[in-house]
């Protein structure tokens, strides 16, 4: 037996099977994954379980029963146990969390999300609220950060409408105005950070934010437990230089407990206080406990408190990341103590490694910015931390802020950034379930298997990124870009973008347009077809230019007919261009694509919908991408009952001011037997024709 075998005898986590570690990754997997993934992760250990642990150790067998019991439990969490009320009526409880323009309220064991401008409720206030519940529906984004979403992983699937607010009870030491007092002494972009790093409140207009946000290194311009454990390893350093350890783990525990208004909100606070806590009864009472099992244990009693803290990254980050380093203990034991610095840290990059990935595009160099600007954070944390308790050091917070801003700017200059095509959960799932399994079979000493894994995903993420497959199929999507326009179309190689969305407060082209085309592998748009000025249809053209490898920006009518590759674009709309109503002046086009015909009406009003099928009586359409998203000044019954689609899309987005769609254009839908896709209802729409096999 070679000495890495020995070492994995002796050290394998089979022969120390720690309840807590299988309890907490059993809670973990359970709570975050969806019933088929579920599914695949119980089978898999099963199959495991009866392949070659059942021979093993009856610890190895306690081990793997009781993570297979955790995964159960964690499921049975996520599943919805009783709908939330969605009634007019009166509602009592809690303030469990809030922000600038709204809070979490607890009522009747449902969490609600509350509207409200310059919010000025805090935790633990009790209110009794009149007003109407109603599902949870806020505007999401192709691939963007979806609020949505990020307030279901809090537990919030619906929302109050506040007539009246009375307040039983309000918590008396009130920290929102501190807060904002203490940040008004700073001007912009030191307030930002500040709020940041302090609060853990992010204002993406802040240049230095959207710097970080753009190079996907904003986690490190937060109160990340990563941050917190840095300052604290300083702080231990310092004080055991004039004190005995227990000493100064006392003053360190005490100082830390002053920092809660600052982490409240953040499962890494609690992850390293409730560790600090532990560690510090420990050494008074002289009983040592072992780091993984008071990991695991601290991360088990956090998810029975909130199971909801399971769905957020710095749980995940934060315990995951202990469970994996000892699960690899064994494998970084091997190393000489020269080596074992460099090895740790590749095996910290093993699992930070899909958090460098934004926009289907992996930051080459964002592990060594995370290296970077940890210790440079810190200090700036430390001296607002002081600051918030004392007297505010402006000049030297200002002079820190801008030093910060200056090394992002500089590291943005070699942000090397590479194409990994679609990678979404499912695919973050497949590579932490391969990546525990490749250790965990090596541990067994099973090496030729083990092996096959990292080369099935080395092959596997080859065929994601590579554009080839891209020669075999053809594709039109309605990109989801809110209240907008914007529709890809692939010929094979071939890219084609009608109008570009940007009706937003962000840059629809960097966080939307570049990662979706990213996430279909590809490298170039051969041309931007513009058909008019309106923001919502051309805001993302001058981004996707700086951005992106444009080839061509079509924007006049004297271009068509326009002939792309296999592609023939005809333009219906040859009016002299209308100073007054820029409506008037978008292009209609069709298209002859994979089998049927398409017409892209634009924001088209009925004026001209009435003119085309007066001069082309013989139009027709099978897909028609409706005018002014489904605006009644477009969609005339006439012009429908002349281009007979069968399926409309409405590109509209999620509760807009506007009221689009009409309900008057969606009846008239119905009456004719048109059937309707909106962008607002399930998100992008796809149409795609495999060449192999000639279907759609």
């Amino acid at each position: 037996m070679g000495k890495e075998q020995e070492v994995h005898k002796s050290h394998g986590l089979i022969l120390k099977p720690y309840l807590a570690f299988f309890a907490l990754a059993g809670l973990i997997i359970g709570f975050n994954i969806g019933f088929y993934l579920f599914s695949l992760a119980v089978i898999l250990p099963l199959l495991v379980l009866i392949l070659f642990v059942w021979p093993l150790r009856k610890r190895g067998k306690i081990g793997m029963i009781t993570m297979g019991v955790a995964l159960l439990v964690g499921f049975a969490f996520a599943i919805p146990k009783t709908e939330a009320r969605t009634d007019y009526g009166v509602y009592e409880g809690v303030v469990v969390e809030n922000r600038d323009n709204y809070f979490l309220f607890d009522s009747g064991f449902h969490r609600y999300y509350v509207y409200e401008k310059d919010c000025e409720r805090e935790e633990g206030d009790i209110l009794s609220i009149t007003g109407k519940a109603s599902p949870l529906k806020i505007t999401s984004y192709e691939g963007y950060f979806s609020f949505e979403n990020y307030l279901n992983k809090k537990g919030v699937d619906s929302e109050l409408h506040v007539y009246e607010t009375e307040v039983k009870f309000a918590r008396p030491l009130r920290l929102a105005s501190r807060e904002n007092k203490f940040l008004s002494n700073f001007e912009e972009p030191t307030r930002g950070l500040l709020s940041s790093v302090l609060f853990g409140a992010k204002d993406y207009s802040n240049e230095t934010i959207a710097l970080a946000a753009s190079m996907n290194a904003l986690t490190f311009l937060s109160m990340s437990g990563m941050i917190l454990s840095f300052f604290l390893k300083f702080l231990d350093w310092f004080f055991r230089l004039g004190f005995k350890d227990k000493t100064s783990d006392i003053i360190v525990f005490i100082i830390i407990t002053f920092l809660f208004p600052f982490g409240i909100h953040k499962i890494g606070f609690w992850r390293v206080y409730l560790g600090r806590a532990v560690a510090l009864a420990s050494t008074i009472s002289g009983k040592e406990t072992n780091p993984l099992t008071r990991t695991s244990l601290i991360g088990t009693i956090l998810f029975f408190i909130n199971p909801w803290n399971a769905l957020q990254s710095g749980y995940l980050v934060g315990f995951g990341l202990s469970l994996f380093l000892n699960l690899t203990d064994p494998h970084r034991a091997i190393y000489k103590r020269k080596d074992k610095k460099a090895m740790n840290f590749i095996y910290l990059l093993l699992f930070l490694l899909p958090l460098y990935v934004k926009g289907n595009a992996f930051h080459f160099l964002g592990p060594l910015y995370s290296v970077l600007l940890i210790p440079l954070v810190s200090p700036f944390a430390a001296m607002g931390y002081l600051s918030f308790f004392s007297l505010p050091f402006v000049t030297a917070l200002n002079a820190y802020s801008s030093f910060l801003g200056f090394v992002l700017s500089v590291l943005e200059n070699y942000d090397i950034v590479v194409t990994v095509g679609l990678f979404n959960d499912l695919a973050i799932f497949i590579y932490y379930y391969g990546l525990v399994l490749y250790f965990y079979i090596k541990d067994w000493c099973f090496d030729r298997i083990a092996n096959l894994i990292p080369i099935v995903g080395v092959v596997a993420f080859i065929i994601n990124v590579c554009p080839l497959i891209n020669y075999a199929s053809n594709q039109i999507t309605f990109l989801n870009v809110g209240q907008g326009d914007c529709v890809v179309i692939r010929n094979q190689n071939k890219t084609v973008l009608i109008d570009t969305g940007g009706n937003t407060p962000f840059d629809i082209a960097t966080e939307v347009d570049i990662p979706f085309l990213r996430s279909q592998r590809l490298s170039k748009i051969d041309y931007v077809i513009v058909t008019h000025a309106d923001a919502d249809h051309s805001g993302g053209v001058a981004s996707l230019k700086k951005n992106f490898n444009v080839k061509h920006v079509i924007t006049d009518k004297s271009n068509f007919p326009l002939t792309i590759g296999d592609l023939r674009f005809v333009n219906y709309n040859n009016n002299s261009k209308d100073t007054k109503e820029e409506n008037n002046n978008s292009l209609v086009l069709s298209l002859d694509f994979m089998g049927k015909k398409w017409l892209f009406m634009g924001d088209a009003p009925e004026s001209l919908e009435r003119q085309i099928i007066k001069e082309h009586p013989d139009l027709d359409c099978d897909i028609l991408k409706a005018g002014h998203h489904g605006s009644d000044t477009s969609s005339c019954e006439e012009f429908l009952k002349c281009v007979t689609p069968d399926v409309a899309i409405l590109s509209v987005g999620k509760k807009n001011s506007y009221g689009h769609p009409s309900n008057k254009v969606l009846a008239r839908f119905e009456r004719l037997g048109i059937k309707v896709r909106r962008t607002d209802v399930e998100g992008s729409i796809t149409y795609r024709q495999n060449l192999i096999f000639s279907s759609t």
